[in-house]
């Protein structure tokens, strides 16, 4: 997620430098290929964090509200991983617990 936050403003401060636009103006088309492009992967991302921390995915569409929600979610992701097995997994920072492996 920070990738994909440092890739956009990039996008943002090239397509600034390149047209009269204000810094603080509408992305540019750049900006939203680009984050149309990067949108899954940020989504997959998140819901795994919040899989890390016990909490269902769901829990993503709290980020429709305003602030709460957004504070909240940055709470969750900055905070711990539960340190056990949870419904979704091991910890994944437990160095006893082997990596799961993706099956058909």
């Amino acid at each position: 997620m920070l990738f994909a936050a440092l890739a956009l403003l990039l996008a943002h401060l090239i397509e600034t430098a390149m047209t009269a636009e204000p810094l603080l103006g509408p992305p540019g088309l750049l900006s939203l290929l680009l984050g149309a492009a990067l949108l899954p992967a940020t989504i997959s991302a998140a819901i795994r964090r919040l899989h890390d921390l016990g909490q269902d995915g769901r829990w993503l569409w709290i980020a429709v509200v305003p602030v709460l929600g957004w504070v909240l979610l940055l709470w969750w992701f900055t905070t711990e991983s539960e340190p056990r097995r949870n419904r979704y997994g091991p910890d994944p920072l437990d160095p006893e617990e082997p990596p799961q492996r993706l099956t058909r």
